[in-house]
């Protein structure tokens, strides 16, 4: 774990590669920290050095005026003061030719003799690999970089998606999104800083491994590294110097008015002009923020108590008394006289919170929470009720709403406690259709009212299965432009998900469209903050049903893009995305990562999502051919609560763990059952992917006619593709399976395309076609490095009579190393048949024993 390794930066890897590849040399530049020296040390360990020796030198920090401090060992055998060209020739000399690489890290402290050498030798045909701290111009090596000898790269902090690589790797298991956000504001993506506070949190405590992954609890530690890195350029300025970057540390980002109120413009110009803060224009007014947010860490901390709550409250009351205050303005006003001590009244407190929701459910909890502490009205009782819900904490909710007196309630007020009854048992207690027969009584004889009921009973609906019951409640709420955004954006998530389920996928994107402005307005997310990501997320599934994985791609990095933002709704939203449309394309190994990445990330709001995650997981797993793991995951969600609408999904999930157990009959059953639950309540577009299932673990013929049923109602290329593929495997039609998987490959979905091919292989070769047969088979091996996908039933030798259904389930056994006594154990037949199967395959695979079978089983085993 001590070894920080590189991810990520895959543009800049191929640059540099090519540019090493011609013999021109690469400048890795950028801040302290960024990994330089990481990014030159994997040019080197992963190829893009090729076979030429490497001369390594560094920029010396002790001493730098010593001529050729960075070649001592050919100073040293050349006697006292040697040339520029005579030490140049003894580096030569020691590497034994011109041509060789020549790596300099902290290129920036060469001294003035050593970056002389370092230019005769790349004059005379070394390529350099070099790092510099800051920018070329000023460099030793500025001039190779501005005579076209080398190229500048620049560094950057990672992004959100690296910092998440970066942990995983690091940590050794998923990370909860929100830790490597957290992580990325404070560092801005910096490696060395990323390490450090790791480090520091890991060694207090405050980062703890549970079950699903890597979590975070209580404020992130700065290490004492980082805190005496950021302090000494503080030290270093004038007195008064620090009590200014406090107000700005406490504050920021602040506004610039305020900040000129508290400190001064002169003083102001001061810190900036010492890249101590930095000031940005946009939007209403410019801010104040510190020049990294490491340094305002490191002064928040050390902070002594009272003063950091006297310059809160000295905040608060210069924001209060500045014009035109921005809803941002009011909370943070709220939360400075809040953290400082200061009495509110409790309707100011929850004017805050209201607009608090605006931007977070955290601190609009802590603001109602004061004043419901401080007044205990109805309103903030029911106000933090509904907070409570959303963050999945139903149990406080249903508290609180049970002492209010239900004949003292507002009309709004009564609708806000069925909302939070119906949404705690639907999604986060008994089930979704709890949820929706619980608001049935509440709407009794309120065809004029109860919109937001409505829209979250039909919602309900949609999530139990109820697909047509779920249109028929919510479409006219959506339509009605009178009805309030938020009750039309939840009756969108009926529709949408009804239509998606039902196979009209087209309808579910385009409706996802046009509702989509409307979820993302401020004002519906405040009360509905969940509904944007989950709209999103459907869509894109549609998508990838559909066949469009690059749109699908392409919205699901918008999703996540979301959740860098702070959507915390669309953090695990858009992991799930991503490793479908990885799935899809042949890429398991991918999609069980990100997936296991959306396990640990489900808050407690999502953990009706839980079981439906995990099964997608198993799905991943199995394709990827580690049935441990596979199992693993399915166990996992075996616990949690079920919604009925992913019902046949878990038994698609069970299905693709018994195949990859190669207990091939009852894995088909199982996906046959999964049809069959999902046709009973119109659910198309899953019951047509259980029988492609069904049909591909050999179970073509009894499912056929639930697929040409399933068929009609589920549009698009990728499903017309599924089809296609049930009905050649039924009639085992290799000139049509080798269609198929012509079809497949243009859409992208390679691992689907892979397993046609091989199948079409088979079918030629059973009906004696060998030239056919290896024509698809080569198709088959030119698409499979592509994909990591495994289908161990699947064995195809060119030129050779295909193996029966059995003889591969144990000819892939048996490649994987199982004795014949485990085969026929996991199989349920006598040891003697297994050694008579394998008898049989030895003949047909032209190989006399277990030792060849490994490589005659080729990449589908």
């Amino acid at each position: 774990m001590e070894r920080w390794p590189q991810v990520g930066r895959e543009t800049e890897f191929t640059r540099a590669s090519e540019l090493l590849g011609r013999g021109v040399g690469v400048i890795a530049s950028g801040e302290t920290g960024i990994g330089k020296s990481t990014f030159l040390r994997s040019l080197l360990d992963g190829g893009g050095s090729d076979a030429r020796p490497a001369v390594s030198v560094r920029g010396r920090t002790v001493e730098p005026l010593v001529p050729f401090g960075a070649f001592p060992d050919a100073v040293t055998a050349l006697g006292e003061q040697p040339t520029v060209a005579e030490v140049a020739l003894a580096v030569r000399a020691g590497v034994g030719g011109d041509r060789f690489l020549l790596v300099v890290d902290d290129a920036d402290l060469l001294d003035t003799a050593s970056a002389r050498v370092v230019a005769l030798l790349v004059q005379e045909g070394a390529t350099l690999l070099a790092a510099v701290t800051g920018s070329c111009a000023g460099d030793p090596l500025g001039p190779l970089w501005r005579a076209g000898l080398c190229e500048r790269i620049d560094l950057t902090g990672l992004d959100i998606a690296e910092v998440c690589d970066l942990l995983e790797v690091w940590l050794e298991g998923p990370v909860d999104y929100a830790v490597a956000m957290t992580l990325l504001r404070h560092t801005l993506g910096n490696p060395l800083y990323l390490r450090e506070l790791t480090r520091a949190a890991l060694a207090g405590g405050q980062l703890t491994r549970r079950s699903r992954g890597w979590h975070l609890a209580g404020e992130l530690p700065v290490g004492s590294g980082l805190h005496d890195l950021f302090v000494a350029g503080i030290d270093a300025q004038p007195a008064g110097t620090r009590a200014a970057l406090e107000f700005i540390a406490v504050g920021e980002p602040l506004r610039y008015d305020v900040a000129v109120r508290l400190i001064g413009e002169e003083n102001l110009s001061r810190l900036e002009d010492a890249h101590l803060i930095r000031i940005e224009s946009g939007g209403r007014h410019p801010i104040v923020a510190m020049d990294h947010p490491l340094r305002g860490d490191v002064l928040r901390g050390d902070l002594p108590f009272v003063r950091r709550r006297r310059l809160q409250l000295r905040l608060a009351r210069a924001l209060s008394e500045t014009g035109e205050p921005t809803a941002h303005d009011v909370v943070r006003a709220a939360q400075w006289r809040l953290d400082s001590g200061a009495a509110a009244e409790p309707e100011d407190l929850l004017a805050a919170a209201r607009t608090a929701r605006l931007f977070g459910l955290e601190a609009a909890e802590r603001l109602t929470r004061a004043a419901h502490a401080t007044g205990r009205s109805t309103a903030a009782t029911v106000l933090l009720a509904e907070i409570l819900t959303h963050r999945g904490r139903p149990e406080e909710a249903a508290e609180l709403l049970a002492a209010l007196p239900p004949d003292g309630l507002l009309p709004e007020e009564r609708e806000a406690v069925g909302y939070c009854a119906a949404v705690g048992s639907g999604l986060l207690g008994e089930g979704a259709g709890t949820g929706a027969d619980l608001i049935a009584p509440l709407l009794e004889g309120a065809a004029g009212a109860g919109t937001a009921l409505r829209a979250l009973q039909a919602s309900l609906l949609s999530l139990d299965g109820r697909f047509t019951q779920a249109i028929e409640i919510g479409g006219p709420i959506l339509a009605d432009p009178l009805a309030a955004p938020g009750a039309r954006v939840t009756a969108a998530l009926a529709v949408v998900g009804g239509l998606y389920w039902t196979g009209r996928l087209s309808e579910a994107v385009a409706l996802t469209d046009e509702v989509g402005p409307m979820a993302s307005a401020q004002e519906v997310r405040a009360g509905t903050p969940y509904a944007a990501a989950a709209l999103e997320l459907l869509a894109v599934c549609a998508l990838v049903d559909q066949g469009r994985l690059d749109a699908a791609e392409e919205r699901a990095q918008r999703l996540a893009r979301n959740a860098g933002a702070g959507d915390q709704f669309a953090v695990a939203r858009a992991d799930y995305c991503r490793a479908r449309v990885a799935l899809t394309r042949g890429r398991a190994g991918e999609a069980a990562r990100l997936l296991r990445r959306c396990a640990a990330s489900l808050g407690t709001f999502d953990a009706f999502m839980t079981r439906h995650v995990h099964d997608q997981l198993a799905v991943a797993e199995a394709a990827s051919g580690d049935t441990v793991a596979a199992g693993a995951a399915l166990k996992a969600g075996g616990g949690q609560g079920g919604i009925g609408a992913y019902l046949p999904e878990g038994e698609r999930a069970a299905a693709a763990v018994l195949a990859a157990g190669l207990l091939l009959p009852q894995a088909a059953e199982r996906a046959a059952w999964g049809a069959t639950l999902a046709s009973d309540r119109g659910q198309w577009t899953t019951a047509l992917w259980a029988c492609h299932d069904a049909a591909r673990y050999r179970l073509g013929s009894v499912v056929s006619t639930l697929a040409d049923e399933a068929a009609l109602h589920v549009e698009g290329e990728l499903a017309s593709c599924v089809h296609a593929h049930i009905r050649a495997l039924a009639s085992q039609d290799g000139q049509a399976l080798d269609v198929v998987g012509a079809r497949l490959a243009e859409i992208g979905a390679l691992g689907l395309a892979v397993e046609a091919f091989t199948e079409a292989s088979l079918a030629h070769m059973a009906s004696g076609r060998s030239r056919a047969a290896t024509r698809s088979h080569s198709l088959a091996l030119e698409l499979a490095g592509e994909t990591d996908v495994r289908t161990p039933w699947l064995v195809v030798v060119p030129g050779r009579t295909p193996l029966t259904a059995r003889e591969n389930q144990i000819v892939a056994l048996a490649a994987e190393g199982l004795t014949d006594a485990a085969i026929a154990e996991r199989l349920g037949i006598s040891f003697r048949t297994v050694q008579t199967h394998l008898e049989h395959a030895y003949g047909k695979l032209g190989i006399t024993g277990r030792r060849q079978l490994h490589a005659a089983a080729g990449p589908f085993r």
